[in-house]
Formats: structure tokens, C-alpha cells, sequence
């Protein structure tokens, strides 16, 4: 259950390495073998730790980071940074997803410890969103929103009170939709887990099986594929997420024999792996987001266990 640490950053103190470039190259569909990315750090200046959760095709980015005072979510637009916290939160504020016209979903924690949604208008303006029927109240448990279309369609999952994942789908009304993959399963630390929809409504995830084994689903439509790369071990300590498609290759994140987290392209049935070589486990290369053009984004941590975002760029 790795990718849970999603937006949970304990990191130590990192650096201040900004980025003043274009994040709308153009690349063609590629075969894995191919496409290759450039990876820049990202960290918040005076964070001690950063990740980069969401990115839209504007190249506009969103996340969390950590400093003295808690938890706080941030967009970053050409390089001007802006922190924002959700009023009233008990010291967590996460930005998980952003679309086209710079509308954010994340996630505050109520008093009693739980994960609520929001949603941040393009104007600042933030309101508190109702929470999926049937998720927990209590501490860990609640509504984790991780993507967003750009009718404001946002997806996500949510874990009630006995610990068990369950994906939906939101309408901009309020309306939910369960989102249930095929052989995941119904006990604790069993379920569906969403995180990317994309303007088409093609919704990504994974599951836990009643073995717990983590295999990664693509929803199209209500047709789910899943995708399971063969170079993380069949138990419970490995398992394949899938972030999104996108120009024609699946993007995911996996957990090697050692179970460090890395990232991986798959194209035509071959999985390559996207590994930042300043990465070391647990969370060596954690991809959580991308765009149209597959820019992606997400974190790392170092040898010092610190937590740092990443900008990755696609390139032949």
C-alpha cells in the first residue's frame, strides 16, 4: 500500500532548485525504448520536504510540502509560487490535481483527523466538497480526490471505516459514482484505488486483491484492463499502479524485487522502467502525475530521507 504515502511527506530539509522552463515539449507516440526523461528537482525554498502531485497541459504544477508550521498545498505557474493552506484545517492542506483552466482538488484534515476534499477555483476561491457516501470519519480514513477533468469531473477513492479503498467518480452536481475494478477485494487493506481521469474519461488505479496483491487497472468506459508489470514480485511487499495514459504508452509506478518504488512506460506489452537516479528506496522514483504531452511529475526521496518533487521531461 505504497502508494498511500501519496501527499504524506516526511522528509528532512531540501534544496531550492527551481526550474525556469518550458513544460510543453512536443513528442510523438514512442516506443519504450525510445523515450527516454530528464528529470529536475523541484523542492519548495524553506520546505523540508516537497512532492509534485498534479500537472495540467499548460505546464502549470501543483503539491504539498512541509515546513515548522504543517502541511500546505502550493500551485507553481512559470515559476511564481503560490502556498495556500484550506481554512480551518488542522494543519494539513494537499493539492493533488489541477486542470486546463486552474481549478485544484487536494485534500484538508478535519479536527478529528480525517481527509476531506476541496476544490480551489482558478479565481482562489476554496469551498469544502461533501464526501463520498460511506467514507470513515476517523483518523487516515475519509476522501483522497486525485484528478480532475475539465468539466470538473473529479475522481478519486476513499477509505471507510474498516480500512478498505473504494474508487468514485464525482459530477461538478455532487453525484457519486462507485468505482469498483474487477477481483479487487472487499476486506481491510482490500480495494479500489483511483488516481487520474483524463478529459476523455479514461480513469486510472490500481487494486488489492483478497491476496493482496496490488495490480494496476485503465478504465475505459467501464472496461477495465489490468496491468500488471512483471518485474515487481507476486506478494503482498510488490505491486503496479497505473498513473495514466497518454501519446499512445501507459505511465505507472511498480515496486522492484527490493521494494523500491520506480516508475515504468508501456508500450505494445513492453514495460520500460523510469528510474531518477537520485532516488533511494523506499520511494526512489514515484511517478503521481502527467499531461497530455507526458510531462510527468512526483517525488523521490534521497539518501538523507528527505522527500523532493520532480519535473520529468520527455525526450528521444
Amino acid at each position: 500500500m505504497r502508494k498511500l504515502v501519496r501527499g504524506l511527506i516526511v522528509g528532512a530539509a531540501g534544496s531550492a532548485a527551481l526550474m525556469a522552463a518550458s513544460l510543453t515539449p512536443a513528442v510523438a507516440s514512442a516506443s519504450p525504448s525510445q523515450l527516454t526523461f530528464q528529470f529536475r528537482t523541484f523542492d519548495v525554498p524553506g520546505s523540508t520536504g516537497t512532492e509534485v502531485n498534479g500537472i495540467n497541459n499548460s505546464g502549470v504544477f501543483v503539491g504539498a510540502f512541509t515546513d515548522a508550521a504543517g502541511q500546505h498545498g502550493f500551485i507553481d505557474r512559470d515559476g511564481r509560487l503560490v502556498p495556500f493552506d484550506f481554512p480551518g484545517t488542522s494543519g494539513v492542506t494537499q493539492a493533488f490535481a489541477i486542470d486546463n483552466n486552474g481549478d485544484v482538488v487536494g485534500t484538508y484534515n478535519n479536527a478529528a483527523g480525517a481527509s476531506e476534499e476541496f476544490l480551489r477555483t482558478s479565481n482562489g476561491r476554496m469551498t469544502a466538497l461533501p464526501s463520498p457516501p460511506g467514507a470513515g470519519t476517523g483518523s487516515g480514513q475519509g476522501a483522497f480526490p486525485s484528478g480532475i477533468t475539465d468539466t470538473d469531473e473529479i475522481v478519486g477513492y476513499y477509505i471507510d471505516a474498516n480500512g478498505v479503498f473504494h474508487g468514485y467518480e464525482q459530477s461538478p452536481s455532487g453525484h457519486f459514482t462507485a468505482i469498483a475494478a474487477p477481483g479487487a477485494g472487499s476486506a481491510t487493506g482490500e480495494g479500489t484505488l483511483v488516481f487520474g481521469v483524463s478529459d476523455a474519461g479514461t480513469i486510472s488505479g490500481c487494486y488489492f486483491t483478497s491476496e493482496h496483491q496490488e495490480i494496476g487497472f485503465v478504465d475505459r468506459a467501464g472496461r477495465f484492463t489490468s496491468v500488471d508489470n512483471p518485474a515487481t514480485p507476486q506478494n503482498p511487499a510488490g505491486g503496479t499502479i497505473v498513473i495514466g495514459p497518454a501519446r499512445g504508452v501507459t505511465i505507472g509506478d511498480y515496486a522492484n524485487q527490493q521494494g523500491t518504488a520506480l516508475g515504468y512506460v508501456l508500450s505494445g506489452g513492453q514495460f520500460t522502467t523510469i528510474d531518477d537516479a537520485q532516488g533511494v528506496a523506499p520511494f526512489g522514483t514515484t511517478i503521481v502525475g502527467l499531461n497530455r504531452d507526458l510531462v510527468l511529475v512526483g517525488f523521490f526521496t534521497s539518501s538523507d530521507g528527505a522527500f523532493h518533487g520532480f519535473i520529468a521531461f520527455p525526450r528521444r
